[in-house]
């Protein structure tokens, strides 16, 4: 992950357990924050052979300021479908390598903003909405739980 010189990365772990969860929990800035200047929310659910054809939503998180209620940033939470492999072979000597060499992970996006912090508390909500969408071919559920949500907040210091 990307930081710039003056700033700070500070997350939050949801954790999901059951069918259709609504989380409300509060996060507090670190006290020489000046703004907001990024934020993510990733999951650890990867997409799976079992979900094909239905939506890839897991769940909704909201960030709102605690003093006024206003939401200020909303997102759907989405599953993993993409491999992103760095191919390694370019790097290392043709003739040593007797296979493929490959690096998997997941692609971090960031919600680049600037949004000034003017008290010391932030509302946060989720809601699951991926254990209702995944059925087999007898409308039994499949099984997505339990799974972590992760909201990444980057700051710039004073």
């Amino acid at each position: 992950m990307e930081r710039e010189a003056n700033s700070i990365i500070k997350l939050k772990t949801v954790y999901v357990t059951k069918l259709l969860q609504k989380i409300n929990f509060q996060f507090r800035h670190p006290e020489n924050a000046k703004s907001i200047i990024g934020i993510m929310v990733n999951c650890n659910l990867y997409y799976d052979k079992r979900f094909n054809g239905v939506g890839k939503q897991v769940g909704t998180m909201a960030l709102s300021n605690s003093q006024k209620g206003d939401v200020f940033y909303s997102q759907v939470a989405q599953l993993d479908d993409n491999d992103y492999r760095q191919t390694l072979e370019r790097v290392i000597y043709p003739t040593i390598v007797k296979r493929n060499l490959s690096q998997w992970g997941k692609q971090f996006t960031w919600f680049k903003t600037n949004i000034p912090i003017q008290h010391a508390m932030m509302d946060c909500y989720y809601e699951d909405t991926i254990s209702v969408q995944y059925k087999n071919d007898f409308g039994e559920l499949i099984e997505t739980l339990p799974y972590e949500v992760i909201l990444y907040i980057q700051y710039e210091l004073k």
